[in-house]
């Protein structure tokens, strides 16, 4: 999985809106957004797996993105965009705060792949933003960061929005689709095997979510 190409497929998907996948976001500050993702819209039959992923925007277009790897995280800005400060101000004052209070520690890898250029524009700002270089060669450089390389604590809580009453709806109504597919496969356990704890605490659990459809209202 190259991150790059990986991270422009999800901007590009992202700014058409073109439904090919499912996102909630929560605002973290003015034009970044915390999100996770789905590759394609749950439905029934479907075993999606999701993704967390930063985004920045500019204006209402999704411009770059911060997102985990298997070597750690990798942040991308569209070219337009650069030399800008953007990636910068948004890492330093968001996007690595917010991360170190998921996990004790950030991992950074910067390959040699792209052009010289461009691999030393990455290092220095992993570098002032706050990442330790722990190693360095011919493939690249790998980093570091924890909780006390950043030069100020800031707590980032993210920005609550009221749900629109068409929202709460739609979230109803998504409740009521668990709820009956619950059902479905409740009534096949009794009435295939028998009643058993498994059967009752199934039912429970649909007792249960037809209470929270109500609670939505309140939320």
């Amino acid at each position: 999985m190259q991150p790059e190409k990986t991270i422009k497929k999800i901007l590009d998907t992202l700014n058409h809106q073109n439904g090919k996948c499912q996102i909630v976001a929560r605002s973290l500050a003015d034009h970044i957004e915390f999100a996770r993702l789905w590759d394609e819209p749950v439905t029934e039959s479907s075993d999606i797996p999701f993704f967390d992923i930063y985004l920045i925007k500019e204006g209402t277009i999704y411009v770059g993105a911060v997102m985990e790897f298997d070597k750690g995280i990798y942040a991308y800005l569209s070219a337009s965009y650069r030399k800008k400060g953007i990636m910068s101000s948004a890492l330093k004052k968001v996007i690595l705060p917010h991360l170190l209070q998921r996990q004790p520690v950030i991992r950074a890898f910067i390959g040699r792949s792209m052009n010289e250029r461009q691999y030393t524009i990455a290092k220095k700002l992993a570098i002032s933003s706050g990442f330790n270089m722990l190693l360095e060669d011919h493939t690249g450089c790998r980093l570091m960061m924890d909780v006390t390389s950043l030069k100020e604590r800031v707590f980032i809580t993210g920005i609550n929005k009221p749900l629109s009453e068409e929202r709460k709806l739609f979230l109803k109504n998504r409740i009521g689709f668990a709820t009956d597919l619950l059902s479905i496969v409740q009534t096949e356990l009794e009435f295939s095997c028998g009643i058993s704890a498994y059967s009752e605490e199934l039912n429970d659990l649909i007792r249960l979510l037809e209470i929270q459809v109500d609670k939505l209202n309140d939320a």
